[in-house]
C-alpha cells in the first residue's frame, strides 16, 4: 500500500475525519486507491502549526488538549479525486485553510477509511512510499 508522510497536527486531523483535502504541488500517478496516513517525526515548527490549525479550526480545545504521535501511522484513507486548483475549484474556505497551496497545486479529495485504535510505527519517507502492516 502507498503511504504518504504529512506534519502534525494535519495528520491527525485526517485520522479524526476533520481534514478532507491535502493539497501537494504534484499529482500522484495513481489518483484513486487507499493511502496509509503517516505523522512525521516533529517539526521545528511543529507547536506553530498547532496553534494556526487550532486558530482555523471550530473545536479549539480538540487541538490544543490532543497528544500527537509522530513516526507512525494513524489511518487509512482513500483518494476520492484529485483535482487542479483554479479560481473557483472545489476546496471549501474551512478546509483550504488546512492545507498550504497555491493555484496550480493539487487537491486530493480524502475519505477517511480506516482510523486505527493504536498508531504503528513507521519510518516515513518523501512522496509516496511503500508501506506494509508487517513492519518497516
Amino acid at each position: 500500500m502507498k503511504a504518504l508522510t504529512i506534519k502534525q497536527p494535519m495528520a491527525q486531523m485526517i485520522a479524526d475525519g476533520h481534514k478532507k483535502f491535502e493539497c501537494r504541488s504534484w499529482k500522484p500517478k495513481n489518483d484513486y486507491g487507499e493511502l496509509a496516513i503517516h505523522a512525521g517525526l516533529p517539526s521545528k515548527n511543529f507547536f506553530d502549526l498547532v496553534e494556526f490549525a487550532a486558530d482555523n479550526h471550530e473545536d479549539y480545545e480538540y487541538l490544543t488538549k490532543h497528544v500527537f504521535a509522530h513516526g507512525k501511522i494513524l489511518a487509512i484513507v482513500e483518494i476520492v479525486s484529485v483535482e487542479r486548483i483554479v479560481l473557483g475549484s472545489i476546496i471549501h474556505p474551512k478546509q483550504a485553510i488546512l492545507s498550504e497551496f497555491f493555484l496550480g497545486w493539487y487537491a486530493w479529495n480524502i475519505k477517511l477509511i480506516e482510523k486505527f485504535d493504536v498508531p504503528i510505527k513507521a519510518r516515513g519517507k518523501q512522496g509516496l512510499w511503500n508501506w506494509s502492516n508487517g513492519g518497516d
